[in-house]
């Protein structure tokens, strides 16, 4: 009898089950796994570390290498999104990613990828696409990859939002608490995937290059928050920060934003810091981040709905007094 993919609600994880003993409780059905793969599982074997080469696949779970990869443990692959004809002039970074993830503006760097809905352990992404390119280029960039082959050393760039994928949007983690994604390389190209689960709205972030973490400053975040009864973190090119500010504007409550983008012009080492120590706080990267007496309510869609339920001045109003 065939096994299936499956997702596992209880263990939040990729599994692989035989067909009778899938559950409609808590299994997930993805696919039957391929004739091929059921074919190299049944050869499953463990691979001693000094043996072990990129078609070994180290499994975290287990502390081991495995070929093809771990049965227990196992990887779900998911392919690069095909072009939509609806977006023609859409590069090519971004029409690759897969439709429940989302680009958007991260307070970490740039753009960054967030997830549309909870996503499990075990789902696998990749390659990594770009342009070869020299060693010196690749120093320079923020998108390169170093891989080592058989036939020696290989640079990939994704620096071209046009010649590359969606992958290059996935930012580095400021410490190991907020890491979501690894990173392999496996025959001879580099392959992303979540190994720990994913809640919506999070934004992945892989193990940050070269294990140095960045200073985190919860205390001027603490301070920040507490500051004035409304708090909003947002950058400058924010459509839903608009919105919040908007719809604080027409219920006439005053608020006290922090612009980010405004923030790194002025003081960029200050600046990382004081993000990072958001996002370890809040554990989000997204903008906008709204507190209200000093608590986290969350973002736009989470502030419209306390003034859709007429609830949003009272909760100001609880604290509102002692800023007086």
């Amino acid at each position: 009898m065939a096994d299936i993919f499956v997702i596992d609600t209880r263990l939040q994880s990729i599994q692989i089950v035989a067909k009778d003993k899938y559950n409609d409780e808590w299994h997930v059905r993805l696919e039957e796994v391929p004739e091929d793969v059921a074919t190299n599982l049944q050869k499953l074997r463990v691979v001693p570390d000094e043996e072990a080469t990129d078609q070994d696949i180290y499994c975290l779970m287990c502390e081991k290498f495995k070929h093809p990869f771990c049965k227990e443990h196992p990887f779900y692959h998911i392919g690069d999104r095909v072009r939509s004809d609806t977006r023609p002039d859409e590069p090519r970074s971004y029409y690759t990613c897969p439709l429940f993830f989302k680009i958007r503006p991260s307070p970490l760097h740039g753009l960054g990828i967030f997830a549309s809905y909870d996503l499990p352990a075990g789902l696998f992404f990749g390659p990594y696409e770009g342009l070869k390119t020299t060693k010196e280029k690749a120093d320079r960039s923020g998108y390169a990859w170093e891989i080592a082959t058989e036939e020696g050393t290989m640079y990939i760039d994704a620096s071209d939002p046009k010649k590359s994928n969606w992958l290059r949007y996935i930012n580095c983690a400021p410490n190991e608490t907020l890491q979501n994604m690894k990173a392999i390389t496996y025959c001879g190209r580099i392959y992303y995937y979540i190994f720990r689960p994913v809640k919506t709205k999070e934004e992945l972030l892989l193990a940050k290059m070269g294990g140095v973490e960045s200073k985190v400053d919860v205390e001027a975040v603490r301070k920040e928050v507490n500051s004035h009864p409304v708090v909003m973190f947002s950058k400058s090119h924010c459509g839903y920060c608009v919105k919040a500010k908007d719809l604080l504007a027409n219920e006439k409550i005053e608020f006290k934003e922090r612009d980010l983008d405004a923030m790194k012009a002025e003081s960029p080492k200050e600046h990382q810091s004081f993000v990072n120590g958001l996002v370890y706080t809040t554990r989000i990267t997204g903008v906008p981040q709204i507190f209200i007496c000093g608590k986290l309510i969350g973002g736009y869609t989470e502030l419209a709905a306390l003034a859709e339920g007429k609830t949003l001045l009272d909760k100001v109003s609880e604290c509102a007094k002692e800023h007086d």
